[in-house]
């Protein structure tokens, strides 16, 4: 039987949770933060739906921007199941808690896929062999910002068309195959690669080395330019790995697959990722089943 949560220490159970959720090391702090803001206002409540409600109504009335009140409502969801997987909140409570929801202005939320008409912009105005591949391998394996920072040389394995993709904590990883069309573009990077004569093993590079965050970001500011515009940043690696997910989803990819590709800890978390309905999930349930069943 599930633990009540009256008066029990709320935020000692934060790092296990992020510790859980295979997060890169700039989620962790986001949810970190925010879980820390939710237990602050919390106190020795205990954690139900009503209490998060008056969070989110408080947070509101702050002024803060609905881009900022969803993603914190998204980790105190999260945070819930882990806790109800733990024993540590009732089934009820944290169902109430899951079908919470607060309206969301579109216009306040600034994460959207990149158009086919972008994406053809793309690869029509990127000459930089640095910045290319960056921008394919972003559309075409949906990589974190930190994984892209850590893929090495001997994560390509072209001969069992198997990519590995290694988070930024450590151990953790997760691999996805390589189609064998991508193969040739693999080739030619690696060929384009040799003539720089590097010391070091990382696929991503500047000529000092390893490609770092600043670096990064700095390549994608440039990336976003070529499709948007000058002085544009809006083109992110996070913006192409979102691009990934939604045309793999779009295109009739399972969710619970999608999920693992992805690298999320959760199939929750991949239907929050991708603004996902319960009706959605039956729908294309329905239009799947009816040709296997």
């Amino acid at each position: 039987m599930a633990m009540k949560m009256k008066q029990m220490n709320y935020l000692g159970f934060i790092e296990d949770f992020t510790n859980s959720q295979n997060l890169a090391e700039g989620s962790i702090k986001t949810y970190s933060y925010a879980l820390n803001n939710f237990l602050k206002f919390l106190g020795k409540e205990s954690f139900t739906r009503r209490q998060v409600a008056m969070y989110i109504k408080k947070t509101k009335n702050k002024g803060l921007s609905e881009k900022t009140i969803s993603r914190r409502l998204t980790t105190i969801k999260c945070f819930s199941r882990y806790l109800w997987e733990e024993d540590l909140l009732s089934e009820k409570e944290y169902k109430k808690i899951r079908g919470f929801k607060v309206k969301l202005d579109p216009g306040e939320d600034d994460r959207r896929a990149l158009t086919p008409e972008e994406e053809e912009c793309g690869y029509q105005t990127i000459a930089n062999p640095i910045l290319r591949m960056l921008f394919w391998t972003g559309l075409h394996y949906g990589l974190r910002r930190s994984e892209f920072i850590n893929l090495k040389l001997q994560d390509v394995d072209l001969k069992n068309r198997i990519l590995t993709i290694r988070h930024s904590k450590g151990n953790k990883t997760r691999r996805i195959k390589i189609l064998k069309t991508h193969i040739p573009t693999w080739q030619q990077w690696f060929t384009t690669r040799e003539a720089y004569q590097l010391n070091h093993d990382f696929v991503f590079f500047t000529d000092r080395g390893k490609a770092g965050t600043r670096t990064l970001e700095r390549y994608f500011n440039k990336i976003s330019e070529r499709i948007l515009g000058k002085g544009n940043k809006e083109v992110t690696s996070h913006t192409l790995r979102y691009t990934f997910a939604v045309k793999c989803w779009r295109s009739g990819m399972d969710l619970l697959i999608l999920s693992k590709i992805l690298g999320h800890a959760s199939l929750q978390t991949t239907q929050l990722y991708l603004r996902v309905t319960e009706q959605e999930i039956l729908a294309k349930y329905e239009e799947q089943a009816s040709r296997v069943l």
